[in-house]
């Protein structure tokens, strides 16, 4: 028998889709008002660096679920929880390391995509994210509630404005869900 040409035509390719959506179908409100804003802020800060992608988010908050316990999830602040999983993320990219999910010892990293000015720009977006994440979450709930303000120029009022619109287009029940919960829709 001829040897193929291309190695790539006797390789199968492993999915672990399925698998990902019972993962994600069983997570707690906690756990994915948490993916949701990290991936958020991922793709808004990180994502025209075209190195790691929103799955390298969702395999660092899966290893996370399995290794941090329950007190952990229930004093976690969210933007102390972004902070971590980009502090991961630059651990990542120094050792050019994320272990699969679920082949242990499989290295999902880009290798292939890396270059050592990743580090430089990756870092100084991480050491920036809480200060360049807030404007970025309030501008998003301000266009997801249909406000015509401008939060550029800082204003002691915006949330006042917000949580007062709020009172006003719905229920008690419906804006708590709102607030806790938006963020969810992302993902």
């Amino acid at each position: 028998p001829e040897k193929p040409k291309d190695i790539k035509q006797l390789q199968w390719r492993l999915s672990f889709s399925f698998a990902e959506v019972a993962v994600f179908s069983a997570l707690s409100h906690t756990h994915r008002k948490l993916y949701g804003l990290a991936k958020f802020v991922f793709h808004e800060l990180l994502g025209h660096i075209s190195l790691l992608s929103t799955y390298h988010i969702k395999t660092l908050m899966m290893q996370r679920i399995e290794r941090e316990n329950q007190s952990y999830w229930d004093e976690v602040k969210p933007l102390q929880f972004v902070q971590e999983i980009m502090t991961e993320v630059l651990d990542c990219l120094h050792k050019q390391q994320i272990e699969h999910f679920f082949v242990k010892g499989k290295n999902i990293f880009p290798t292939h995509k890396f270059k050592e000015e990743f580090i430089i720009e990756y870092k100084k977006v991480i050491n920036e994210t809480i200060t360049r994440a807030v404007p970025i979450i309030k501008q998003h709930i301000v266009k997801d509630i249909g406000l015509d303000i401008n939060l550029e120029q800082p204003s002691t009022t915006t949330s006042d404005k917000i949580s007062t619109i709020l009172q006003e287009l719905l229920p008690s029940e419906a804006r708590e869900e709102y607030r806790t919960g938006y963020l969810t829709r992302l993902l």
